[in-house]
């Protein structure tokens, strides 16, 4: 009896101690997305750091249980992404802080691709020598059987020649033919143009700064410490703030009215996100004698703003006016007044 007793307690010890260690989901999460935090990716850049709430809502999961549930008609949040996909991190910090804000306490996780970046789920497709595309790794069943329970609300990931076309239906260039060619370029990083164009309309002159954009996915890129943003390569922001000074300096000396920046960037999103310190707004507030700012890369509209310089002076940060050509933002200057707004129907956006 005794030892029937005694195997019983190190019998429950041992499975205390099991379940002592195991570790939760959210923890799991964590761990899983921070532990690539700085690491290089196969095309030789670094992931994007991140430091993940402990009490994010995330339950791992898989599609096979994504299907049932739906099939269960429950309701419930699903999330598909990878620690290693960089459009998931650079929004992961953000999409927890707003679940958290709500009350979501669970959001199930599915992992769709392996350590390599390799599809774990849906199908894989690589281009042969002759510009073929061929399916070279089938999609999981449950992958399709979502595709099926989905098919209501996904819509086909492709675009007919008609489609395209349809995005420029509110463009005023519709029925006009515009030639563009290569006019300016640079050697061994030395700019070799003049990096702004000017006009004088009445008795104002105008001078507008072109800026490209520093992020693998725009016209610049990051590699070993060094942005190349469009036609300008820099080891730091600094150099960029010090370059666009030096240009605004050199219009002041000539007695420009108006210094207006003109360049893909957009305003500052995640403070955490170090690597993409050069945005509008810091732009702004590390030059001084700008007018306004006219910024892109966003796919929606968005506000404009007043933006103090560093000489304390308010510079405009125009409407952006979003994708598809739905509107377009204009920038009016008049003497003592700078305005933007957009040329369409959202009458919702402020106007400074």
């Amino acid at each position: 009896m005794r030892k029937k007793l005694l195997l019983l307690i190190t019998i429950i010890v041992i499975l205390v101690s099991f379940t002592g260690c195991k570790k939760n989901d959210a923890l799991l999460f964590k761990e899983d997305y921070e532990s690539v935090n700085e690491k290089e990716t196969k095309n030789g850049k670094k992931h994007r750091s991140l430091s993940i709430d402990e009490e994010n809502p995330f339950i791992i999961s898989s599609a096979k249980e994504i299907v049932e549930k739906i099939n269960n008609k429950d309701s419930f949040y699903v999330y598909f992404g990878s620690k290693i996909c960089p459009w998931c991190r650079s929004v992961i910090e953000k999409a927890i802080e707003v679940a958290n804000n709500n009350n979501v306490t669970k959001i199930y996780y599915v992992d769709i691709w392996n350590d390599e970046g390799e599809e774990i789920l849906r199908d894989k497709y690589e281009v042969d020598d002759k510009g073929n595309v061929i399916k070279t790794i089938d999609g999981k069943e449950e992958y399709y059987e979502l595709l099926k329970l989905l098919d209501n609300v996904l819509e086909d990931y492709t675009y007919t020649k008609d489609e395209i076309l349809s995005k420029g239906k509110n463009s005023p260039f519709i029925g006009k033919t515009y030639y563009g060619f290569p006019k300016y370029t640079f050697v061994n990083g030395k700019l070799v143009y003049k990096p702004y164009r000017t006009a004088k309309i009445g008795s104002k002159k105008i001078a507008v700064i072109g800026i490209g954009y520093p992020s693998p996915n725009g016209s610049g890129s990051y590699d070993n410490g060094v942005w190349t943003y469009g036609d300008y390569t820099f080891l730091d922001d600094n150099k960029l703030f010090a370059e666009v000074q030096k240009h605004i300096n050199t219009l002041k000396e000539n007695n420009f009215d108006y210094i207006v920046i003109a360049t893909h960037m957009c305003k500052s999103t995640y403070e955490s996100d170090n690597r993409y310190i050069a945005r509008t707004d810091t732009l702004i507030q590390n030059t001084k004698g700008l007018t306004a700012v006219l910024q892109g890369h966003y796919n929606f509209a968005t506000n404009a703003e007043e933006i103090s310089d560093k000489g304390g002076r308010s510079v405009l940060l125009a409407h952006e006016s979003g994708a598809n050509m739905n509107s377009f933002g204009r920038l009016q200057l008049r003497p003592g007044k700078v305005t933007s707004y957009l040329l369409d129907e959202r009458s919702d956006l402020d106007v400074i």
